[in-house]
């Protein structure tokens, strides 16, 4: 059933949009991960020798090919350990950094020196552009080759209850690590919130993937557990293992949220700060979100549809997309829930491509996911992001912004 309010002009679209825009991007604390840019092209490798790792950061900036020499560029690399201290940290610019050109793609080699008993757990670099505040971001795993097997002698285990998405398990479930001799495990917590995907069209964002754990709990294998905090965890077979298992520790009403402030936080991909900070501060969040939702339908009925909508995609974004956030505030997540299911998905080894068709309200619209291994997510997708989905995004918000939109 399609149903739209009429009263909702053009212009006034353009406006709440443009204002949309410029005051989200603020209201985002964090920033995304892993950018594709148009302007940027990298790539990353490493050779690790005994008490040294010569890394090579290969790059191509569109402004910089004419030139010489780099100019407004800068590279920030930091070294962690295993129990996610960090070994050495600089950053580089101007004579400091040195870079030689080869082709069209500028080299910069990097050489590390560590003490032996140091143990290098992983190395991240990124890649500032800075005149345009951009920056490409790279993460390389020492021991990433044996990453399963720490999944292969530990199991994790829910009582009475299954997954709810990739590691991802609800608070006071009772757990316990399967292993084949009970020994003490270390689970690493960082209290930290993520944050929501940023629209497809916004390509100069990167999340900061900060390492700082708030605590570290020792537990028994084989025997029950509960974690009484929502978060993230890293689970580690000793101090000094080189890999791990993420879990996510979701709400009790995950995957489909029933608590009020929970319901509210995904409105963000369709709503202004304005309607945002209201249903924050009001005292009655009910009543204001049911008005919201009356608004945008035009009468209670048509809302109840949109509701259902909304949050049915909410719950399967969820359930499918979560890794060290929840799946809603992923790449996937904000793309399945403003425009709902694809009409194909052609799946790479290393790659998804969700095709839109083309219909009478749009162009066909093709995402591209990456698939990217990080400490803390060996399943993730990242978008690649385009300044030309502006259009797309738009009209998508549009559909659910004057309730013009066919039910799932």
């Amino acid at each position: 059933m399609l149903i739209k309010n009429k009263n909702f002009s053009i212009c006034g679209k353009r406006l709440f949009y443009g204002l949309w825009l410029l005051f989200n991007l603020n209201a985002y604390a964090q920033k995304i991960s892993y950018q594709y840019l148009k302007e940027i092209k990298s790539d990353f490798s490493v050779k690790v020798h005994q008490n040294t790792i010569d890394a090579l950061l290969v790059f191509e900036i569109p402004r910089l090919s004419p030139l010489e020499q780099v100019n407004n560029i800068a590279v920030v690399y930091t070294l962690y350990d295993s129990i996610f201290q960090i070994i050495e940290t600089d950053s580089l610019e101007g004579e400091r950094l040195f870079c030689y050109k080869k082709n069209l793609a500028w080299h910069f080699p990097l050489k590390i020196e560590y003490l032996k008993e140091q143990k290098p757990f992983s190395l991240e670099i990124v890649l500032y552009d800075l005149l345009t505040s951009q920056k490409v971001q790279h993460q390389y795993l020492f021991g990433s080759s044996s990453v399963s097997s720490i999944h292969d002698s530990l199991k994790l285990i829910i009582k009475n209850a299954p997954t709810v998405g990739n590691y991802a398990v609800r608070v006071n479930d009772t757990l316990w690590i399967e292993s084949k001799q009970t020994k003490e495990v270390f689970l690493y917590f960082f209290g930290r919130t993520f944050a929501p995907a940023l629209p497809p069209m916004i390509v100069n964002h990167a999340e900061n993937m900060n390492f700082e754990h708030d605590t570290v709990l020792v537990v028994r294998t084989n025997e029950p557990f509960v974690l009484s905090k929502t978060g993230l965890y890293f689970l580690k077979e000793s101090i000094l293992s080189q890999t791990g298992i993420p879990i996510l520790v979701t709400p009790e009403d995950f995957p489909k949220y029933k608590k009020i402030h929970r319901v509210i936080e995904p409105l963000i991909y369709i709503s202004s700060q304005r309607e945002m900070a209201e249903f924050y501060s009001t005292d009655d969040k009910k009543r204001t979100l049911d008005a919201y939702w009356i608004n945008i339908a035009g009468n209670p009925e048509k809302a109840k549809n949109l509701i259902k909508t909304y949050y049915t995609r909410v719950s399967y974004a969820n359930k499918y997309f979560s890794g060290y956030k929840e799946g809603w505030k992923t790449d996937q997540g904000i793309i399945y829930i403003v425009f709902g299911e694809p009409t194909q998905i052609i799946s790479y080894e290393n790659k998804e491509i969700w095709v839109y068709g083309k219909n009478a309200y749009q162009q066909e619209i093709r995402f591209e996911f990456y698939k990217k291994h990080t400490l803390f997510c060996n399943n993730c997708y990242e978008l690649a992001r385009k300044v030309e989905y502006k259009e797309e995004w738009y009209n998508a918000v549009d559909k659910w912004r004057t309730g013009f939109l066919t039910k799932d």
